[in-house]
């Protein structure tokens, strides 16, 4: 059976370049070496409860919303609204709205009087770039997901009414893209709690123009009724019902290049599947270390590839609470970043510790308060999980790659730690846990495949980075030619937005330069240099 593309992986990034792909009358193979398709947007059930695997939240930033639409799926996929708050012993802040973002910052100047003019400084810059995603960019429709004709009849106006917002901030925007924001707030503030605070909310080693603006991020937070494996399974479904293939429980062992082309690949077992194109929607590192043959890739883009870091990786703790998501102590939130005082981490002992997950936040997660079906009647699902690496607690008690009988006893103390912290505002839990499942990088290693775990892709601070920010948008293309890469690993921002901006780029591409092969069929000795540029980009 002949496939227009086969595609690696099973991910937001993979489904989304199927999904666009089969849609547009395309043949695809999607393969998954999971049981089940969606990668970080999977669920799993214990005990009657459903847990979700990955990923606790997806935002929309004018991306996610439109691509159910485009491909059909708002029907299939029932979004609710999330709210985020930020709280310690000694705060508690929603963040809905910029006043919310304003109060944040309020609350941490009067908790750090020494520090005022630095917050200050911060505050202000914070509301500029949260501004800036709010109007500038989310009023501005994405011209991804639009026709030629939608384009100018809603982005031009658009773009022109934000025009003053984007002259007055996107410089500073754009210059501070790779400066990280610790060392940032380091240069203007003394004291190294307030800055912990604010880093922690986000991603480790987030430049200024991001880490910032990161709070508009999660005031854009939704929620799938019925757990992150609807949306997967909803995508997969369509893949399939128009003529293409998802199969789960299969991994590919090789990636074939003929005459310096991508021309398919070999699964294990054996099995050779050709194709055109082959669309890597998995780990960045092991896709061109391990399947590509080595010949194919450059030495310098091999460097690249082993010398960059990728980001952390989590340790999640899973817990189904014998209490009524009416009785949560979550004061109308669903995600709330928890601190155990008033400090953050500066991630200096996440490698060695054995105390950091008592001093370190928790992203604390409670679905059942959007979807009570998630657990028995009159029960409810909570997530407690924070940053994490292989060698967290001393390397979990795992020896050349086993787990020896003191892993359990080192998840188990990370666990009742930070379970300790998520107390310290949710009260009430340790006395009403039915079910604990926990989760170490290495859990999601094995899950995914992503090297050690990650979680989005690439480190996002500027020295570790497989490249900086803006040039990071062109990470989609890879030195083989027909072979992409999509995902998080794709595109600097990683994480949901980046999954599906590079599926959606890349189908495009794909579907354009797969109709040109078809066409030169028929003109073997054109001369047209559209038709050869086109052939020989990568």
């Amino acid at each position: 059976m002949g496939y227009d593309a086969v595609i690696i992986g099973s991910g937001i990034g993979g489904l989304t370049a199927g999904a666009y792909l089969s849609r547009r009358g395309r043949k695809v193979l999607v393969c998954e070496q999971h049981s089940r398709p969606g990668g970080y947007f999977s669920s799993f059930k214990r005990q009657g409860y459903t847990f979700d695997g990955g990923t606790q939240s997806v935002e929309d930033l004018a991306m996610f919303i439109p691509m159910l639409r485009q491909l059909g799926l708002e029907g299939r996929v029932r979004l609710a609204k999330s709210r985020f708050a930020i709280a310690s012993p000694d705060f508690f802040c929603h963040l809905d709205t910029l006043e919310d973002l304003r109060g944040f910052y309020d609350e941490l100047i009067r908790l750090f009087p020494d520090a005022r003019s630095g917050l200050a400084e911060t505050r202000d810059l914070a509301l500029r770039f949260t501004a800036f995603f709010q109007e500038a960019l989310a009023s501005v429709p994405n011209p991804v997901f639009q026709t030629p004709l939608g384009f100018l009849r809603d982005n031009v106006p658009a773009t022109l009414k934000s025009l003053p917002s984007l002259i007055k901030t996107g410089g500073d925007f754009y210059r501070l893209l790779d400066v990280p924001l610790a060392e940032w707030m380091g240069r203007r503030i003394g004291n190294p709690d307030p800055i912990t605070i604010v880093s922690n909310v986000g991603y480790y080693g987030m430049p200024v123009s991001f880490g910032l603006a990161f709070i508009y991020f999660m005031m854009d937070y939704y929620y799938p009724l019925g757990g992150f494996q609807s949306i997967a399974d909803a995508m997969a479904d369509l893949i399939r019902e128009n003529g293409s293939e998802v199969r789960c429980g299969i991994r590919v062992e090789e990636i074939l290049v003929e005459g310096g082309r991508a021309a398919g690949v070999r699964l294990a077992g054996g099995e050779v599947v050709r194709a055109p194109f082959v669309i890597s929607a998995s780990d960045m590192r092991r896709t061109f270390t391990e399947l590509l043959p080595p010949e194919v890739v450059p030495p310098a883009f091999k460097h690249r590839l082993l010398t960059a870091k990728p980001a952390h990786s989590m340790f999640t703790v899973y817990l189904g609470l014998d209490i009524p998501p009416e009785e949560l102590d979550n004061r109308g939130c669903h995600h709330i970043v928890v601190f155990p005082g008033n400090h953050g981490t500066d991630f200096s002992g996440i490698d060695g510790d054995m105390d950091f997950f008592k001093g370190c936040p928790v992203m604390l997660s409670m679905p059942s308060a959007h979807d009570p079906s998630l657990a028995p009647p009159g029960k409810s699902v909570m997530c407690i999980q924070y940053y994490a690496t292989e060698k967290s607690m001393g390397g979990w008690g795992v020896e050349n790659g086993r787990p020896t009988p003191r892993y359990r006893e080192l998840k188990k103390m990370a666990a009742d730690q930070m379970i300790a912290t998520a107390e310290r505002v949710v009260k009430g839990i340790s006395d009403r846990i039915e079910v604990k499942v926990t989760a170490t990088p290495f859990t999601y290693e094995r899950f995914t495949m992503n090297t050690g775990g990650a979680t989005i892709g690439w480190s996002k601070h500027a020295r570790e980075a497989l490249s900086p920010f803006m040039k990071s948008a062109l990470d989609f293309r890879t030195p083989v030619r027909g072979l992409y890469q999509v995902g998080h690993w794709a595109f600097g921002s990683g994480g949901i937005p980046g999954s599906i901006i590079t599926g959606k780029v890349v189908s495009d591409l794909v579907r354009l330069r797969r109709s040109a092969l078809n066409i030169s069929r028929f003109r073997p000795n054109s001369r047209r240099a559209g038709f050869r540029s086109m052939r020989e980009r990568p």
